[in-house]
């Protein structure tokens, strides 16, 4: 019984510690160009993916992360803050999606 309970709770830190928590960030420009931009603080290295990215009259538009330009279901890492504007022809709307990576335990 007593190897049981630690064999437990290493267990739930391990899954504590690996299992991604993921927040949703969007922005919107409207149809003057002024830009909402969504802003996300992180903590920890995080894949933000781009779910979604709409421009006039649904045209193709794409997902500006920290300067990079993801079209939807692309991806990039960050380390410190999310920074959404999105890119295309205006009125606009992105959604992009941030989960932790996962880090390696020895």
């Amino acid at each position: 019984m007593r190897l049981c309970l630690p064999m437990a709770m290493l267990v739930w830190l391990f899954v504590a510690c690996h299992s991604p928590s993921s927040q949703t960030v969007s922005s919107t420009t409207d149809s003057d160009g002024t830009l909402h931009p969504g802003v996300l603080q992180v903590t920890h290295s995080a894949k933000v993916i781009c779910v979604s990215a709409q421009g006039t009259s649904n045209s193709a538009a794409k997902c500006n992360v920290n300067n990079t330009l993801l079209a939807p279901t692309e991806s990039t890492t960050v380390d410190d803050r999310v920074y959404l504007i999105c890119d295309g022809t205006p009125p606009l709307r992105c959604t992009a999606e941030c989960s932790r990576q996962p880090t390696t335990v020895f």
